[in-house]
């Protein structure tokens, strides 16, 4: 956990024969659409070929970016197996699907071992949902028919069993694994079933960390999407958001637009100040090769960690009653870093609301003081700044404080 907590910044992949569709978002297979469309949508792993995926490149640009671990969608809502499985021919390891007779057509496999070699973190995304097995019965998109565990519970059974069975070759077949990441919640009326396979994967994997999808009680952090939690939980806590703009997680196309660098870079400050993880999603071209503006924001953001990766990595939430208008804090024992957005004009001082006592205060990197004095009614610290930014999106500032009050 502890290790988890100090990584601050994950990498999140979206893969599948889905990616094939350009569309962003899988909800399409199951709304507003035929039968006969919804048949051949779960098809479309058998036209998935993605020759140019390459689990060594994959891994060095979620190092490069600075990310220290990433997740990895071995099973979405479509039910194709991006593992190979004994309990589906819907795999990537499956004649049916073209990548199969590859070199190495287990990608799952590939990207452990390519994420061990660069010594991050190796977490697995599993959806509770299964739009392809006749008993994982679905109401609208991405919910359970809360009535079928009680109407039909021979059948629920049967997909219980099933996906206890996927969960265990996950946590066999491919040594140990970090993080466990579910999707969308069980059905109410069927939680306890899923109590078997939750204590048994604490058995197989005992350092494992878990999220809070379906997990109640067996959690380990909560996790939020496309937002940050308001309030921000008390413990352990997470949040994905995409790097290219709107909702969709999947590849969405050569059109497909972009959040900037600068906008990344903050919202991750953002995170971090208030004491939670950023998983970034992106989501790989059907070839498997990668966005090429994704690399491009992932490589921003790991030469911006580079210079200020201090001000992140390691760090819990700042001290601050509110968010100061300038930026972020995040703290690291008795120092704080000043994360700033907006740079000060020149001769106007940066204002801190701050009960504990200044002794010293620097740019990240500098070894020359920053010059600060204690505001008038002693409520916290004014320092005065160079009037350039060092940085032209988020420049860090070090400040150290003793536990003593004003």
């Amino acid at each position: 956990m502890r290790r988890w907590q100090d990584a601050k910044f994950g990498i999140f992949i979206h893969f599948g024969p889905w990616s094939q569709t350009e569309k962003g978002l899988i909800w399409p297979m199951t709304l507003t659409c035929s039968a006969k469309k919804r048949e051949r949508d779960l098809n479309l792993y058998r036209t998935f070929n993605p020759i140019h995926f390459d689990a060594t490149e994959w891994a060095r640009a979620i190092r490069r970016s600075g990310a220290r671990y990433a997740v990895f969608t071995t099973k979405h809502h479509d039910g194709f197996c991006n593992f190979d499985t004994a309990l589906t021919n819907a795999r990537i390891t499956s004649p049916e699907c073209p990548y199969s007779s590859s070199k190495s057509p287990d990608i799952t496999r590939d990207f452990v071992d390519a994420m061990r070699a660069q010594k991050l973190m190796v977490g697995l995304y599993y959806s509770n949902v299964d739009w392809r097995h006749p008993d994982g019965v679905w109401h609208s998109h991405a919910k359970f028919d809360e009535a079928f565990p009680l109407a039909h519970p021979d059948r629920w059974r049967r997909f219980v069993s099933f996906e206890q069975g996927q969960v265990r070759e996950l946590l066999t077949h491919y040594g140990p694994i970090d993080l466990f990441w579910f999707d969308v919640w069980w059905p109410k009326s069927g939680q306890g079933d899923a109590v078997p396979m939750l204590q048994m994967m604490r058995r197989l994997q005992p350092n494992m960390l878990i999220n809070d999808r379906g997990t109640d009680g067996f959690a380990d952090f909560v996790t939020a999407e496309q937002g940050i939690p308001n309030p921000v939980p008390d413990g352990p806590w997470e949040s994905c958001f995409t790097i290219s703009e709107g909702n969709g997680f999947w590849y969405k196309g050569p059109r497909a637009k972009y959040k900037s660098a600068a906008e990344l870079i903050r919202l991750l400050a953002d995170v971090a100040s208030k004491g939670g993880n950023l998983l970034l999603n992106i989501g790989p071209k059907p070839d498997g090769s990668l966005v090429e503006q994704e690399v491009q924001r992932m490589e921003e953001i790991g030469n911006w960690l580079a210079r200020n990766g201090q001000a992140i990595y390691g760090t819990t939430r700042g001290p601050l009653a509110h968010v100061p208008p300038w930026g972020r804090v995040t703290r690291r024992g008795s120092r704080l870093y000043l994360i700033v957005f907006d740079w000060p004009k020149p001769g106007t001082p940066l204002r801190l609301q701050l009960t504990q006592h200044v002794t010293a205060a620097s740019l990240l990197g500098e070894s020359a003081p920053v010059a600060f004095q204690a505001l008038p009614d002693h409520s916290g610290v004014e320092l005065h700044l160079p009037s350039a930014a060092p940085d032209p999106v988020a420049s860090v500032i070090q400040l150290d404080f003793s536990e003593s009050q004003r």
